[in-house]
């Protein structure tokens, strides 16, 4: 095998995904910071209309809590709001989003709204920074980014300097790096009086993150709570949105039920049972309609049908209403893609392809998928004029993370992906699932924004009523061992007994905890120290410790499995092979097998075999890739790679994740070649 150390990278055109630590603004650059700032107008949107009591809480309080519905404008008004006040001057209005699609299409819009561009120029005051892209300048004032390189810049920013104002949205996604944001947070507060903190979402459980960030006495969250932070609540839906049900199967009789904001819930059309909202926010207005068999029999009039089809007949059902775009949720990738050849079959010569709009009649819809592995390009269509209606099919980043323009009906078959962890098989899985009952809520929601909305769920109000009220945390669901690792390492925490005191908005059971401690001590990244007494009688408990491998192995964003075979691949001279292959095992499978095509696609595939592991049959596809891509132009690698059923996006995902790596391993003192090329025999 080559050797994995023996050559010096060079330096990369990319940003390096670790921050760079932070340098304090001179004299000057403060000048030339607050000279950027540029005239802010506000839109006619429901927050615009509440920003003098958003600004005077977040002047008074170091923490605000903004719960908005969906279309209140919370995302892109609360930072201008911020920048009003001053802030974003003498550290930067850091905004994260859960999704690098989100944190470029918000910075976007905010920028336009302001009359400007996004990037590092100097007089732009909008710029963002995800994996791999950094644009952020010496004026920008509102940096938008992923929650994960928040994260990261903590290890080189412990007290977050750069940063004046933080605001933490769509916290009701309850992620990983949500919430040790938040617990991170609430325990810099007190070391950092000056900075600001909005928390936001459009589902939120106010009360607990109110509690949670309060004022008490004695320990948080144990003590005597004296006051909780404040919650100010923004309506949003600005139409009423009609809910339908249609299950996939035959069910107990089930109602329909309109949703509108209360302002306009006050002179309905039809005799209505009114449920009296005691807070400001949607009223419903429940409308019973024993004759309407849809809503209890489905489409499939008494017969199970399956969500292909389901979705095929709300397109018709939803078309026959009037114009409007449609928006679909579905769970991942694949699904969107059954989805789509559905669809077109289904409509027949009136489908339309994403862009393919040549010829195209009155009547005619195209069909565009929106997924996070598409194109930056591909992925801002959605958000370009188009004269056809369209059927968008999304995953759950249209949900909250960005608001799809011209959405009249959106069809919600209710499932989603959910990572999971198991603790008698210790496997973390990723099955589909029913989505929670605020889930439901924001996806009917994200209709209603420009006219009357309709929004078709494929279960039954049944179905509904008993799904959870919130999704659980992600930390309540999931192997925290990485978590514990990033822990240590970054020193928020001294060893895993400390973790149970640190201040997690929802703390995960000791059952979790102690499973991921146990997997990092299997790994070797953790030293235990057994219990003993001293001399002098005292009791020293248990401890671990952060071993070498273990400080090596928190310097790579990946499972921690994963990063222990890169550091073992190092020792044996074949880091560049181990860094391939663990990129590989954190992305879905580039080798596509269609069911109609499947024998095909397995005689494609029958190359990259090797009788004696599979995992070389990654090493062998890479090699191939690489061989290829060196005499290839991208358009025809892309043809190639749909010729021979192998997914171009995914490709470029692993060849990326791939340069993260490589570029992450400097760190750990991991250095590999330059290129892509590996030794795939496996000698």
């Amino acid at each position: 095998m080559p050797d994995s150390r023996s050559s010096q990278p060079k330096a990369r055109t990319r940003p390096r995904a670790h921050a760079r630590p932070f340098k304090p603004f001179t004299p000057e650059q403060l000048a030339e910071r607050a000279a950027a700032i540029p005239v802010i107008s506000f839109p006619d949107l429901p927050v615009s209309e509440r920003r003098e009591e958003i600004a005077r809480a977040i002047r008074d309080h170091q923490v605000v809590i903004v719960s908005g519905e969906t279309g209140s404008g919370k995302t892109t008004q609360l930072p201008k709001i911020c920048m009003q006040l001053g802030r974003g001057v003498a550290g930067m209005i850091g905004h994260t989003q859960p999704r690098r699609l989100a944190a470029r299409s918000v910075a976007d819009r905010i920028a336009d709204e302001l009359g400007q561009t996004v990037g590092r120029e100097r007089g732009q005051v909008v710029g963002y920074q995800v994996r791999f892209t950094d644009e952020v300048g010496p004026t920008t004032l509102v940096k938008l980014m992923t929650d994960g390189i928040l994260l990261a810049e903590i290890q080189s920013d412990p007290m977050l300097r750069r940063y004046d104002t933080l605001i933490i949205d769509e916290a009701h996604e309850r992620s990983l790096n949500i919430d040790f944001i938040l617990g991170y947070v609430a325990r810099l507060l007190p070391a950092r009086p000056d900075l600001k903190v909005i928390i936001t979402s459009a589902t939120i459980d106010s009360d607990r993150f109110a509690r949670h960030f309060g004022t008490w006495e004695g320990t948080p969250g144990s003590g005597r709570l004296i006051e909780p932070a404040p919650v100010i609540e923004v309506s949003g839906r600005t139409y009423p949105v009609e809910i339908r049900y249609r299950p996939l199967g035959p069910t107990t009789p089930s109602s329909y039920t309109s949703e509108a904001s209360a302002q306009q819930a006050n002179d309905p059309t039809e005799t209505v049972e009114t449920t009296e909202v005691t807070e400001s926010g949607p009223m419903q207005l429940v409308l019973e309609d024993p004759d309407d068999e849809l809503a209890t029999l489905g489409y499939g009039m008494g017969e199970d049908i399956d969500v292909e089809t389901a979705i095929c007949h709300a397109v018709d059902e939803l078309s026959a209403e009037g114009d409007g775009d449609i928006l679909v949720f579905l769970p991942g990738e694949r699904d969107i893609r059954d989805t789509e050849a559905a669809l077109l079959d289904h409509l027949k010569g009136r489908g339309r392809r994403a862009g393919d709009d040549k010829g195209a009649r009155p009547g005619d819809i195209e069909i565009l998928p929106l997924y996070a592995r598409l194109t930056a390009a591909e992925q801002h269509r959605v958000f370009e004029p188009h004269r056809l209606r369209r059927v968008v099919l999304a995953t759950n980043v249209a949900e909250t993370s960005l608001t799809v323009p011209g959405i009249r009906y959106v069809i919600d078959p209710g499932l989603a992906r959910i990572s999971r962890y198991s603790n008698k098989t210790k496997v973390q899985r990723l099955p589909i699932e029913p989505i929670s009952q605020a889930s439901a809520n924001q996806r009917s929601g994200r209709c209603g924004r420009v006219s009357d909305g309709i929004a078709i769920r494929l279960y039954s109000e049944e179905d509904f009523a008993s799904r959870s009220e919130f999704t659980d945390p992600e930390i309540l669901r999931t192997n925290l061992a990485a978590v514990i690792l990033q822990m240590i390492a970054i020193g928020v925490v001294r060893e895993p007994g400390d973790i149970a005191r640190f201040p997690f908005v929802q703390p995960p059971a000791s059952r979790a905890i102690n499973d991921g401690v146990n997997l990092l001590r299997e790994l070797g990244a953790l030293s235990e120290k057994p219990a003993r007494t001293d001399k002098r009688g005292k009791h020293h408990r248990a401890t671990s410790t952060l071993t070498a491998t273990g400080r090596a192995m928190s310097a790579f964003p990946v499972d921690p499995r994963l990063a222990r075979m890169i550091i073992e691949g190092s020792r044996r001279d074949c880091a560049k092979e181990m860094m391939v292959l663990a990129a590989a095992l954190t992305i879905q499978d580039p080798r596509e097998r269609p069911a109609e095509v499947r024998g095909t696609a397995d005689e494609m595939h029958a190359r990259f075999t090797d009788d004696k592991s599979d995992f070389s049959s990654f090493l062998l596809l890479w090699q191939y890739v690489n061989e290829r891509q060196a005499e290839l132009s991208s358009s025809q690698l892309r043809k190639m790679c749909h010729r021979e059923f192998i997914n171009f996006l995914r490709i470029r995902e692993w060849q990326d994740l791939f340069a993260q790596l490589r570029e992450m391993g400097r760190t750990a003192n991991i250095r590999v070649s330059n290129g892509r090329d590996i030794d795939a025999s496996g000698r």
